[in-house]
């Protein structure tokens, strides 16, 4: 099989330079200049692939806690396997964390749930994206104490952050949110903090800006509540992505907003055995009154044809309760898309 043709999550100097500073923590000597430039360049890298940086930090640092490591005589094999000669007790670690708190970034990736659960009780400022991530992951650490631990740094710092840090950490968020399940109590901090208003205000500016990425999927996590109900019309009108002003008009047309839930099986043949995998949706009705036909109209001039199918599927759906639908069909009788003009065609025929 050929390698993963994926770039590293971390790029430029960082890798070299945590190589150097895993060095010195095995000498238990970490240079102060040494931590601060890793702790910058770290907070400076995007957070949308953290989980990856995360485990790269703990890799390239070689952030891992050896109560004893073998001498030479037995060949030095776990020396090279893990390319550490570094000979740790319980609390080496915890005690360099506790004389130099700068650590605290970089040991949230440490192996060790001790000294992850120090770290996080030693961080005093949220100063980047990444570090808003480094504690999404610790709120759903596998161990107990390390989330106990997260929840207390998360209600200490994330209300002083920056919304429009929280923002670009949300972006990397929320498409996996909801697919974390072991600290369900510890993780409603997050959707605290994202359904601020300000913050909000922010996704919604990162959403409309982004002209990649997986914004579709983050409208639909953010729509769960209905804070960003207020915000719909201007995704429809301005989001740089075609497929996201159209799920922002399906929204509005249909006065109710849908997200992905997971799957269920339906059976196909139960006497054979048989059943498929299908999506399964929540919904919720919008807290917000919309015009209908505006809406259609509105979509019907929108310059990419995704957006128009959108607009002409709930044509045809609507096309019993609106007031004018024949003449929103014939606006859309001209259409460059076939697909538009058929279901134009179609209202036409059937009003």
């Amino acid at each position: 099989m050929g390698k993963s043709r994926q770039k590293p999550a971390l790029v430029g100097s960082l890798p070299a330079l945590l190589e150097a500073l895993a060095d010195q923590l095995d000498q238990r000597r970490p240079s102060a200049e040494l931590v601060d430039q890793a702790v910058v360049l770290l907070g400076s890298t995007s957070p949308s692939r953290f989980v990856e940086i995360d485990r790269q930090v703990r890799d390239l640092g070689r952030l891992y806690h050896y109560r004893y490591m073998p001498d030479d005589g037995i060949g030095g094999w776990l020396s090279r396997l893990t390319r550490s000669n570094r000979k740790t007790g319980p609390g080496d670690d915890l005690t360099l964390l506790k004389n130099q708190p700068a650590l605290a970034p970089i040991f949230l990736s440490h192996a060790d749930g001790r000294v992850r659960e120090a770290a996080l009780d030693l961080l005093t400022e949220i100063r980047d994206a990444y570090t808003v991530c480094a504690i999404a992951l610790r709120l759903n650490d596998w161990a107990g104490p390390v989330r106990y631990a997260a929840i207390e740094c998360a209600d200490r710092l994330l209300g002083a952050t920056s919304p429009t840090l929280l923002a670009e950490a949300a972006m990397a968020i929320l498409p996996r949110r909801h697919a974390w399940s072991r600290g369900d109590n510890a993780l409603l901090r997050l959707d605290t903090v994202f359904a601020r208003p300000d913050v909000v205000q922010a996704i919604v500016n990162h959403l409309a800006a982004s002209a990649t990425g997986p914004c579709i999927r983050i409208l639909a996590e953010v729509c769960r509540t209905g804070v960003v109900d207020i915000w719909l019309e201007h995704l429809a009108f301005n989001a740089a992505q075609p497929n996201l002003r159209a799920l922002a008009y399906r929204f509005l047309i249909e006065e109710e907003a849908a997200w992905p839930e997971g799957f269920e099986h339906v059976w196909t043949d139960k006497t054979y055995g048989t059943k498929r995998r299908i999506r399964r949706y929540g919904n919720r009705s919008l807290s917000i009154t919309t015009d209908r036909a505006h809406l259609i109209a509105a979509g019907a001039k929108d310059r990419a044809a995704a957006v128009r199918l959108a607009v002409a599927d709930s044509l045809v759906r609507h096309r019993h309760s609106l007031p004018d639908p024949a003449g929103l069909a014939k606006q859309l009788s001209k259409d460059k898309h076939p697909g538009v003009r058929l279901r134009a065609l179609f209202v036409l025929d059937s009003v």
